[in-house]
């Protein structure tokens, strides 16, 4: 079993951050929305968070492994989600063939 939460700040300014929206709100006279997806993409000193929890089982043949995330931010747009997998597997010898379902859903604010 594990379980991880973190609470910060987050920067991610850069040059080619800030080329890209700049040029997002220079298009915004001519596209309206170009300018609100310029501060979607834009994260500066945001507060975030993320937390996990995963488990595995391994008896020696059978596998059983998940784990849940989520991530939320201030500035919203793409920063705030929730993840999930799941993947079960068996021994066969050497080989461990398995199968995996996995999610992650975007959490508009």
């Amino acid at each position: 079993l594990r379980a991880g939460y973190f609470v910060g700040k987050i920067d991610l300014a850069s040059p080619a951050a800030a080329q890209l929206t700049s040029g997002l709100r220079a298009a915004s006279a001519l596209y309206a929305p170009a300018a609100a997806l310029a501060n979607d993409i834009e994260v500066r000193g945001d507060d975030i968070s993320f937390f996990g929890l995963g488990a595995i089982f391994d008896d020696g043949k059978w596998l059983l492994q998940g784990e849940y995330t989520r991530v939320r931010a201030d500035g919203g747009g793409n920063a705030n989600w929730d993840a999930s997998y799941v993947t079960a597997g068996y021994r066969i010898g050497r080989w461990l063939p398995s199968i995996t379902w996995s999610s992650i859903t975007p959490q508009m604010t």
